[in-house]
């Protein structure tokens, strides 16, 4: 089982640049803020095995006897892992008309570029156990039973890092007038953002792409 959640949040101040490529009616919008991320997830896993399981003849005073020799293994693990991080963001939307209706309705081409670099802290906190067992053959006593145990492992990691951040989207919108509609794809990267190790600690990007849609009113 591994449940996860992200949140994402930026503040954010544009001004509208012209870079003279979109015409009289396109617009280019250029915008630096500051990107807060966290991200969080839980795992829990549970293993169980009977790798060899089988029966083996004994001859015994030429009665042949079926018994049964077999390991059996169980392992459990879990994870408690989170990133937060807070650092300056920088982004560039665009925009370029694809109608030639009036203002008022209007269909656009939009894209954009966003990259920011976060500091903040990686977490991990791991414990696991394993136990084998060997069952031997079956005498009148009972099972013969070996039972390893190797060392349990108990962990909890903490260390400041730096997490690189970089994205883009593109898509269309529709206006009329204070009324905006959007669909597009869209993807954010965030490199080494996560501490997925178990016994040493090892990093991880965190990565989310798709297909979005957003309804936008102005005031």
């Amino acid at each position: 089982k591994n449940d996860e959640s992200h949140d994402i949040i930026d503040f954010q101040a544009g001004k509208e640049v012209g870079l003279g490529m979109f015409g009289e009616r396109g617009s280019s919008m250029l915008s630096l803020g500051v990107r807060f991320a966290q991200f969080q997830s839980k795992s829990s896993i549970t293993l169980k095995s009977d790798p060899d399981w089988q029966f083996a003849p004994l001859t015994f005073y030429g009665f042949r006897i079926a018994f049964d020799s077999y390991h059996s293994n169980f392992v459990n693990l879990n994870a408690d892992r989170s990133f937060h991080g807070v650092g300056p963001s920088l982004s560039w939307k665009a925009s370029e008309p694809l109608s030639n209706n009036d203002r008022d309705s209007e269909l656009t081409l939009d894209w954009g570029l966003n990259v920011a670099v976060l500091f903040g802290r990686q977490r991990a906190t791991v414990g696991h156990h394993e136990t084998g067992r060997y069952h031997g053959p079956k005498y009148r006593s009972g099972y013969h039973v070996t039972v390893y145990h190797p060392t349990p492992v108990n962990v909890a990691r903490a260390r400041t890092v730096t997490v690189p951040n970089v994205g883009g989207f593109a898509g269309a919108s529709w206006h009329v007038r204070n009324f905006k509609m959007s669909l597009g794809y869209r993807a954010d990267f965030f490199f080494g953002a996560m501490d997925g190790g178990i016994d040493k600690a090892k990093s991880y990007d965190r990565n989310f792409y798709g297909p979005f849609a957003t309804i936008s009113i102005g005031l």
